[in-house]
């Protein structure tokens, strides 16, 4: 196990956790949490809080795998998750994922959030999460046209309230098929999506499903933007006709 107390994250460019690899991100109990602004890759290793304290990560990226053992402590992630893989929270203590803003893959692709022990915590009330979910091409088909997040692990008492959650629409819009993008082995029946916005060009229409604990959208191009894009073909058609 690598040992840092800090050292690492606050004077390096970037740390990249390789299968593997376990970094131990400090056992010296700190009276007040520990932040970390440096850029973290989890590839395949494992960041371990070797405390009874809080640590904070404001920029993790996932690369195939990562793990998080929080230890006696807390490891709190509240600022920017993005990747592609399984974040997994691999011992006890209590994992938070609060205030963040999540960006699945590096183009489109698929993050999951797993819990295997200790607690775990999906967005509470006045810490809401935001996920940003790209929709390219017609399909529905998660990790190829539309970005999808996956939790899974939750315990009885955390289930996710949607009211805690936000989603931003980007990308060039799908078909008339539900996109399922976001999942979670416990969703509070009823509860419903705190905001949704759309960058421009797009519309979409919110499919809640309770019972199979996911939340869908039907994102399509807006009519302005699918005349545009018409218009467009139309003036390229006639430029060649008169090549």
């Amino acid at each position: 196990m690598l040992g840092n107390n800090g050292g690492v994250l606050t004077n390096a460019a970037a740390v990249v956790v390789h299968a593997g690899v376990k970094i131990n991100m400090g056992t010296q109990w700190q009276p007040t949490p520990t932040v970390y602004n440096t850029p973290v890759v989890l590839n395949g290793g494992t960041m371990v809080n070797g405390s009874s304290d809080e640590r904070q990560y404001k920029n993790v990226s996932v690369r195939s795998t990562g793990g998080v053992d929080p230890g006696w402590g807390k490891s709190t992630f509240n600022g920017v998750i993005s990747g592609t893989g399984t974040f997994s929270q691999a011992g006890d203590g209590e994992l938070r994922i609060l205030s963040c803003a999540i960006k699945p893959g590096f183009s489109t692709g698929i993050l999951n959030f797993h819990r295997t022990k200790g607690d775990f915590w999906f967005a509470t009330n006045g810490a809401p999460v935001t996920l940003s979910i790209d929709v390219n091409g017609s399909g529905g088909v998660p990790g190829v046209n539309h970005d999808q997040v996956n939790v899974t692990g939750l315990q009885s008492g955390k289930d996710v309230d949607l009211a805690n959650v936000n989603v931003v629409f980007s990308g060039t819009g799908g078909g008339a098929e539900t996109i399922w993008f976001f999942t979670a082995n416990l969703i509070v029946n009823g509860s419903v999506l705190a905001s949704v916005s759309n960058a421009p060009g797009i519309s979409s229409t919110i499919v809640y499903d309770y019972p199979g604990n996911r939340v869908g959208a039907i994102v399509v191009p807006e009519p302005a933007a699918l005349l545009a894009l018409a218009c467009g073909a139309l003036l390229l058609g006639r430029r060649r006709s008169r090549m």
